[in-house]
């Protein structure tokens, strides 16, 4: 496997999004897969933003995979899923632009199929403690992984790593929502990337500090809101904490636990 460091291996927690709605409109994402732990055994979600599937009726999703025991670089295998929206669970989406869905149903879909899929989830030891975000500084940069549009790897079917530069005070809640303002562009397909701080020469603890989300006009204050925020440099970091909190009240709600 090419993909030896812990840091490099996240890339096998990503997954390329494509969905269509009802009146042809195409959305590009990315998403990425977090196991989330259990007494009973581990309950691995797949994560995006809510904007990429709430109008989806056909949803795309693109999983590495092995052929003849080998990683097969550049030949993904492509899951394509009707009533793609449905499958989806999200909360107060106006404030957290967060979706999250149980991964082990495609998982054993594909298994029936004969296709054996590379995956590598991220886990808790990813996450960032309470101390985490006093120890971030101002203007400090994270790192995405993700498939933007015109820019990922085609070829060899690999997303690549992008940075983003943190904009607003990390210890505080950006417009008191569990979220920070970034400086970084999001393009058309980087949406749902997961964001990354890793120590300074130190790529074996990369931690998830949250997901990419586009900003919103919303996000501004109404004296000087532009006609769209998207024409700005800047992006939205959903907060990991909020991504579990969802885990949570998704396995409550269906009674997991």
């Amino acid at each position: 496997m090419f993909l030896e460091t812990s840091f490099d291996r996240l890339f096998l927690s990503t997954v390329r999004l494509k969905t269509r709605s009802s009146n042809n409109e195409i959305v590009d994402a990315s998403a990425f897969i977090y196991i989330y732990p259990m007494e009973e055994g581990d309950f691995p979600f797949l994560v995006t933003t809510y904007s990429a599937v709430q109008r989806a009726v056909i949803g795309s999703m693109s999983f590495f995979q092995q052929l003849d025991g080998e990683f097969a670089l550049g030949k993904p295998h492509v899951l394509d899923i009707d009533n793609f929206s449905k499958l989806w669970y999200s909360k107060d989406e106006a404030a957290h632009n967060v979706a999250i869905t149980p991964f082990l149903p495609f998982a054993k879909h594909l298994d029936k199929k004969g296709v054996s899929i590379v995956t590598q989830g991220i886990t808790e030891q990813h996450l960032p403690t309470s101390k985490s975000y006093f120890e971030l500084s101002f203007n400090q940069l994270l790192y995405y992984i993700g498939y933007p549009m015109g820019l990922w790897d085609y070829k060899n079917y690999l997303p690549i790593v992008r940075n983003a530069a943190i904009a607003s005070l990390p210890m505080v809640n950006y417009q008191g929502n569990s979220q920070l303002l970034l400086n970084t562009t999001v393009l058309p397909g980087s949406e749902g990337s997961p964001l990354f701080e890793s120590r300074f020469n130190d790529r074996s603890n990369p931690l998830l500090l949250g997901m990419l989300v586009p900003p919103k006009n919303s996000l501004m204050n109404d004296r000087v809101r532009m006609n769209t925020l998207e024409k700005t440099d800047m992006g939205v970091m959903i907060k990991s904490d909020y991504i579990i909190s969802l885990m949570k009240s998704y396995l409550a709600e269906k009674e997991f636990i």
